[in-house]
Parts: structure tokens; C-alpha cells; sequence
């Protein structure tokens, strides 16, 4: 005792006053102090030699020939302190012995003996004293019971207040297991320093268990047990919070452990990818940062290797072979208001571990993008728990169809979010999307609504994150100048151009179209809005409608068609482009011609050219094709499957009119053709064309050209001086529409007295069939003596509308596609 506290154990005897000069146990911080003293004695001994617990001392020894040595330094320590020992409680060069109540021994800790022979002994308890003491026997052994209170909950509910006593069926079996497993109890080993150790966590619906295991090879041995009754609202807590929990308890009842050693938990359930997400909240967040401390990895759940812990697991867990569904199931829902909005996102493991998340939304979201968002959440957190096959159901069936490839995303905004959906999905092995009515979704929309709300007003998901803005945002970046700039300058702005000529054509074409938050549509016939789009959209639209999902590779009218149906516009959507040629050499030295006709108005554009190459090409749409649209584009060739022979059919007629007017105005000087060439253009521009019944030029510039016989011989409407030329102008949309009736219908015509008399070819793939030898390669050294048909060939696919792909009898696939005109089968 200090020299000065000494009066403060004072104590009256019949033979007078006196005090400790030592402490006495009975003072309450005795204990410690004394353990204090003992390792300041044996601080360079203690996990090496000695071992001590107050006033037990264990000098150990791995050598017989080093236990004396070892006991000489144990010696040496007590006499520098004035240590004694009582020689009757001593025992020395003992190879087994008890140790605060366990048996020490080379293999490792083991049970008491007399403490087993005790629970062995006792019959079947006959009242709640009788329970009383078998709990505190157990209790004294649990460290080498497994899953204790887990079979001992029987026994807890018999003493519980208010219940009459009943030894029951089940109390009786709890009983008879323990005597089983205390008949051949455990040895618990030692663990080695610097090596992991490992925790295999096990819950039920009324209590918890974990084990502590260390593995030297391939043998695992059991360090510790450690298991625990859920009481009061533990008892509400959902599986993550028990494994949570149980993870917990581990760490306050062997902290030692985790102190020392790394702890690696073994668990098939996310827990910690939970535990480190920062939006955490209430006791999931504190567990998170008491745990924080310690140096604890995760992996996956292997195969178990020791028998103990086979055991263990079936006594908590039950049968492991019990089949299980393999999928994760994700539940996810929004809301939506008009300053924020939250999502409820419920995700549940095959073993029944659920996770839940709400995410609020600190800006204003609309009902499909927070939709989105909530799968999006849902997917990621999937992810994070490193979930493989994921079947989720949402009430939204816009999504679901979506995703599913049902609906198609027409919104800018909700594509970007289905293409992100889409690259999320490829993490998965497989992924399901359902769509579910909303009274099995209730849980997630709950956690939805809350999320709405102001913070903590009854939400208590176990994640409540915080999103400032979007997953998917539309990143609006300058673009290049187009076609719709001066149309949607005059309609926001009123701005015209300089030239009165050009403000006049502005304002008659600006009539046309109109602006709907922020987009601009024009005024069709064939539908009441068409979207306008600029012409760096054009390539998305043309190669998704052309071989997309919903594409065929369907041909350039009929795709422009399609594309009208499906509301969108942009000026020349269509135009078909030939070279023709070689002609004779003029001065200019020029020899092939290339055409361009719009597939709408039959308007023909012509150049001639040097020499056939990409540069030449590319100029020539730009001066001709595009010549109204004052910026550079970016012209891309595409080439489109060959299902129809005569695909490019109006080009080819375009080129045998501008042939046969040639021929008509040349005569014997062939070389002065390209001086011909625009009376030639002229003539057909001008000229009512029978397919559509109206000039090409009249459907281009919305009124007939002047031709120069008007000049000397002033037509009726020179003569007026363009009085009904106004009203035309107005017209021309009715004209145009005319106009394409008018084909169609010729089309139609057409096409059932072609369908009368043609014969049907059908191949089926491995079907041998010849083909045309004069649309191929000519074959070598043959000329003009090779065979009409080569072949054989076998079919390989059939593409629809008669194309086919083929293939040479060694399996060499022969390029391109070729239609059945050009195919006839063979025999053999």
C-alpha cells in the first residue's frame, strides 16, 4: 500500500485500530493493481515463458532441457521484487495442468475434466435452481460448446419471469447434446504470432455464433467459440445487422485476438462492403467505426476442412446441402417531387441477407430519370456485394420494357441512362428484369418516400445515401453550324438575314416548322410534328433504323420512309449516286460523269470528271448535294446488303436518260458531250415525269421553271405577271404530297402485274444452287467463252427478301450477298 493511504483501510478490532500495509482483495481496484505489478514483474517473460493472471503464474517451456533456465529467470524475477510463493500450490516439470479452470497441454487448451464430469453427472433438472446451475456450468465451458446459446435457448426461456417451469421435449435433447459433445470435448489451440487468424460468423433468429480458427496447411484448429442470445429489439434486426452484431461481439469478447493478429472473416455475404460505405447511419455506422480499429480482412467462405467446424456451421446454420435459390433478388422503386425526389432499393442475398438503401435526391428529377436512377443505385450496390446472377423486379413498366428491348428509349436523356444500365449489366453473369405490380414492391417504395422526406422522419434503412446530382447528365457541347440555326434564330429571336430576298424566303420557310421546349419540329403532312434533327444526329438515326433491332438493311426510299413514320426530318434525306462513263475524251479532258438523284423530288445532279476517285466524289456532294447547307459536313460512304439487284434502280434510270439525251444531240462529235450535258439536265428538270406526275423542279423550288420558249412566246402566266404564282408556292406542300401518292400508287400498279408472272425461288441453307456468271469476277482465260452459271455453291444463311449468303464446298464464305434472280438450284 502507498505510505499515504494506508489509514484509509483502517478497521477497529476488540484489541484496537489498525490498517493494511498491503492490499487486500476485498478493495475493489486490488485485482488490477495487482495484475499491473505482475506484468511490470514479468514484462520481458510474459508470451515467451510465462504466462500469468493475477496470482496464477505458468512457466512453460517447449525444451525439457530449457526448464531450468526458464525457471531461474522466473525465480530471479520474484526475488527482485520480494515476491514469495506458497511451495503447497506449486507443481513443477508437468506436462499437463490446470489454468484458470482449463487444462493446459501440449496439444493445446482443453476442458476441465471435473467441470465435463459434473454436467455428465447431473440428471435432468427438476426446477429453475436446478437450470439455474446448469447455465452457469455451461456458461464455464463455452468457450469449447460451439453454437451454446443456440441449443441453450430452451433453458433460458424456462427461467424467464412469469413462466411456470416445464421441462419439455426440446429442453431435454438440448441436455442430452451437451452431454454428447462435453463426453469428447474440444482441444482449442494456441495461436502461432504473426499469423491471420480466421472468423467464421454464423447467425439464427434468436441468437449468434462465431468461430475462431487457425490453419497450419491444410489443417484448421479451432482457437475459440464464441456464441450469443439476441435480447429485446437484437431480436427485430435484420440478418445484415446480426452479422454485423456478430462480428461485433467478436471483436469486444476477444479483443486480444483482433489486437494481435490479423483477422480474416470468412463470409459469403457483403458485410464488408456495407460496413465501409461513408452513408451508413445510426448503430450500423458506430459498429463501423469501432471496427475500424482492427486490422480485419474479408474473402469468400472455402471449403471446411476441420470436422469441428462442419459442426459448428450445421448446429447454426442447418443442413448446408439444403438447395437455395441462386439468384440475388433486387427490389427497387422512386419518387419524385418537384424540388427532389428519393429511391428505395431492396437487395436480398440466396441466404436471405437483405440489404436496404435509400439515396435522396438534392435536385429536381423527373419521373423516368429517377426511375432509372433507383436501378441504376441498385445495380451499383450489386456490384459492391459482388453479386453474380441478379433477378430485378421494379413496378415501372416503362423501364422494364425498356431494358428488355420491349419499348425503345425515344428521350436523348433516357437513352444515355439505358446505354449506362446496359454497361453495368455486362458485370453480371445473368441479369433478369420483370416487371411487378406495386403491392409486391411496397418495402422499396416505402424506403422511397422516406428518402422524399425530410431526413430522419421514420426512415431506417440501414444505407441512406445522398446524391447532389445525376448518374446521367446531357453534356451540351458547341456544335457545328446547321440547316435548323437560322430557322430557330428567327423563330426564338426574330433575327433575319441582311438581303430582303433571303428575309422573305426565311420567313415563308421559318412557316414551317415550329419550337417545343427547346426542339425544333416541322409541320408534317404525313404526321402533325416532325423532329428536326442537325446532321451530326443523322448517322445514329440511319444506322440504327437500317440494321438495328427493328432494321432489315431495308433500301435508301423505303428507309427514308420509315424514318418519316417514325417523325423524324432533315432537308435531301435521301439521295442515290452512280458514276457513269468512260465517255470519249473531251478538251478538258474528262471522260466519266457523276449522278445524284433525290429519291423524292427526281431532281438529277451531273458533273463530270477526270478520274474516279474519293476526293473528286466528295467535292461533288458538296457543291451539288449540299449546296444550301452553309457549313462542312462530314460525308460518310456506307454500303448496305444486297437484297434487292436493282437497289440503286434510280440512278441507273437517271443514267439511261442522261445516255439517251446524249446520243439524241451528238451526232458524230461524241467529244463535245460534257457541252451537252446541262441542256440535257434542264430538259428532264423540267419536264412532268410519269411516276409522280409534277416537274422535278416544281417539287424542288415550289413552282415551275420558265423554260426559254416562255421568253419569245410570253406564256398566260408571264403575260399576268405572276399572279397565281404566290398560291403555288403555298400549294407546293400539297403538291409534293400529291406527287407521292401519285408514285405510290404507280408503284403499286407495278408491282401486282410484276408479282403475277414472277416465279418464286426459295433456298434453304446446305441447298447447292449455280450462280450468274456475268455479275461476278469474269473467270480467268475464259473471256467471253466461260459458262453462263458457275458454281456449284452452297447456301450458308438466307437473309430475308431474297438474299442469301454463300459459301464454297471447302467452307470459304464467298463475299457479299447475292439475290435468288441470280441463283438457280442444282442437283446432284
Amino acid at each position: 500500500m502507498h505510505r499515504l493511504d494506508e489509514d484509509k483501510t483502517a478497521f477497529i478490532t476488540p484489541g484496537g485500530t489498525f490498517c493494511y500495509k498491503v492490499m487486500p482483495f476485498d478493495l475493489e481496484n486490488a485485482g488490477a493493481t495487482y495484475q499491473r505489478l505482475m506484468n511490470k514483474i514479468f514484462r520481458d517473460l510474459i508470451g515467451k515463458t510465462v504466462e500469468v493472471y493475477v496470482d496464477d503464474i505458468l512457466a512453460k517451456t517447449t525444451r525439457p532441457d530449457d526448464l531450468l533456465n526458464d525457471l531461474a529467470n522466473v525465480f530471479a524475477s520474484l526475488r527482485q521484487h520480494i515476491m514469495r510463493l506458497n511451495p503447497l500450490k506449486c507443481a513443477f516439470a508437468m506436462e499437463a495442468g490446470k489454468f484458470l479452470g482449463f487444462m493446459i497441454t501440449q496439444r493445446g487448451v482443453e476442458a476441465n475434466p471435473e467441470k465435463c464430469q459434473a454436467i455428465l453427472q447431473m440428471k435432468s433438472p427438476g426446477c429453475i435452481k436446478d437450470v439455474q446451475i446448469l447455465e452457469g456450468r455451461l456458461t464455464s465451458l463455452s468457450h469449447f460448446l460451439g453454437a451454446s446459446a443456440t441449443k441453450a435457448l430452451p433453458f433460458f426461456n424456462l427461467i424467464r419471469k412469469g413462466i411456470a417451469f416445464e421441462w419439455t421435449p426440446a429442453c431435454e435433447e438440448a441436455f442430452r447434446h451437451f452431454k454428447e459433445i462435453l463426453a469428447a470435448p474440444l482441444v482449442l489451440g494456441k495461436p502461432m504470432n504473426e499469423e491471420p487468424l480466421y472468423l467464421y460468423l454464423s447467425i439464427t433468429g434468436e441468437a449468434l455464433a462465431a468461430v475462431l480458427v487457425q490453419e497450419e496447411g491444410r489443417a484448421q484448429q479451432p482457437v475459440y467459440f464464441m456464441s450469443r442470445a439476441l435480447q429485446g429489439a437484437e431480436l427485430r434486426y435484420s440478418k445484415l445487422e446480426k452479422l454485423a452484431l456478430a462480428l461485433l461481439t467478436s471483436s469486444r469478447r476477444l479483443k486480444q485476438y483482433f489486437q494481435g493478429h490479423r483477422i480474416v472473416v470468412r463470409t459469403d455475404q457483403g458485410i464488408w462492403q456495407v460496413l465501409q460505405k461513408p452513408d451508413l447511419v445510426g448503430r450500423m455506422m458506430t459498429w463501423s467505426i469501432e471496427l475500424s480499429q482492427y486490422d480485419i480482412w474479408y474473402e469468400p467462405r472455402q471449403a471446411i476442412k476441420a470436422q469441428a467446424m462442419a459442426d459448428f456451421l450445421v448446429e447454426v446454420t442447418g443442413d448446408p446441402t439444403e438447395e437455395t435459390r441462386t439468384r440475388w433478388k433486387l427490389h427497387v422503386d422512386r419518387a419524385s417531387n418537384q424540388t427532389s425526389g428519393g429511391a428505395g432499393i431492396i437487395l436480398e442475398s440466396p441466404a436471405g441477407v437483405i440489404y436496404e438503401q435509400s439515396i435522396k435526391f438534392e435536385f429536381p428529377i423527373l419521373n423516368n430519370q429517377a426511375k432509372y436512377e433507383a436501378l441504376i443505385g441498385g445495380l451499383a450496390l450489386a456490384t459492391e456485394v459482388e453479386a453474380t446472377r441478379l433477378e430485378i423486379c421494379s413496378d415501372s413498366q416503362v423501364i422494364t420494357s425498356q431494358v428488355n428491348g420491349s419499348y425503345q428509349a425515344r428521350d436523348s436523356l433516357l437513352q444515355k441512362y439505358l446505354e449506362k444500365v446496359k454497361d453495368l449489366s455486362q458485370k453480371f453473369e445473368e441479369i433478369m428484369i420483370h416487371h411487378v405490380p406495386r403491392e409486391r414492391n411496397t418495402r422499396a417504395d416505402l424506403l422511397s418516400k422516406l428518402a422524399s422526406t425530410k431526413p430522419g422522419e421514420g426512415n431506417r434503412s440501414l444505407i441512406q445515401g445522398m446524391m447532389r446530382e445525376p448518374v446521367v447528365t446531357l453534356h451540351l457541347s458547341k456544335i457545328s453550324p446547321s440547316w435548323l440555326d437560322p430557322i430557330t434564330s428567327f423563330l426564338e429571336n426574330g433575327k433575319l438575314p441582311d438581303d430582303e430576298k433571303g428575309a422573305k424566303k426565311l420567313r415563308r420557310e421559318a412557316a414551317k416548322y415550329t419550337i417545343i421546349q427547346g426542339q425544333l419540329f416541322r409541320k408534317g403532312l404525313s404526321q402533325p410534328l416532325l423532329k428536326c434533327l442537325h446532321l451530326d444526329q443523322t448517322d445514329y438515326v440511319l444506322r440504327k433504323v437500317h440494321e438495328g433491332c427493328c432494321g432489315h438493311h431495308i433500301g435508301g426510299k423505303t428507309l427514308a420512309r420509315k424514318l418519316i413514320r417514325a417523325g423524324y426530318y432533315w432537308p435531301s434525306m435521301m439521295w442515290g449516286v452512280d458514276l457513269l462513263g468512260p465517255f470519249p475524251v473531251d478538251p478538258r479532258q474528262v471522260k466519266y460523269l457523276i449522278v445524284a438523284i433525290d429519291y423524292y423530288t427526281k431532281w438529277i445532279e451531273a458533273e463530270p470528271l477526270a478520274s474516279i476517285s474519293s476526293s473528286n466524289c466528295r467535292k461533288f456532294m458538296w457543291r451539288q448535294e449540299v449546296h444550301r447547307v452553309p457549313h462542312r459536313l462530314d460525308i460518310r460512304q456506307k454500303f448496305s446488303s444486297v437484297e434487292h439487284p436493282q437497289t440503286n434502280g434510280q440512278v441507273e434510270f437517271a443514267n439511261k436518260i442522261i445516255l439517251l439525251g446524249l446520243k439524241k444531240r451528238l451526232d458524230n462529235k461524241k467529244g463535245a458531250w460534257t457541252d451537252k450535258l446541262a441542256s440535257v439536265l434542264w430538259s428532264y428538270r423540267t419536264t412532268e415525269q410519269s411516276s409522280t406526275g409534277e416537274t422535278p423542279f416544281r417539287l424542288t423550288y415550289g413552282l415551275d421553271a420558265v423554260i426559254p420558249v416562255e421568253i419569245r412566246e410570253p406564256s398566260p402566266r408571264l403575260l399576268l405577271k405572276g399572279v397565281g404564282e404566290a398560291v403555288e408556292k403555298d400549294l407546293i406542300d400539297e403538291a409534293r404530297e400529291m406527287a407521292h401518292l401519285t408514285e405510290t400508287a404507280l408503284k403499286q400498279r407495278m408491282a401486282l402485274r410484276y408479282n403475277t408472272k414472277v416465279l418464286k425461288r426459295e433456298f434453304e441453307p446446305n441447298n447447292l444452287v449455280l450462280r450468274r456468271n456475268d455479275i461476278g469476277l469474269p473467270t480467268p482465260g475464259e473471256g467471253k467463252l466461260a459458262a453462263n452459271w458457275e458454281g456449284p455453291y452452297k447456301v450458308k444463311e438466307a437473309m430475308g427478301k431474297g438474299a442469301f449468303k454463300l459459301e464454297r464446298l471447302d467452307g470459304k464464305e464467298v463475299p457479299r450477298t447475292w439475290n435468288a434472280s441470280n441463283l438457280r438450284r442444282v442437283y446432284s
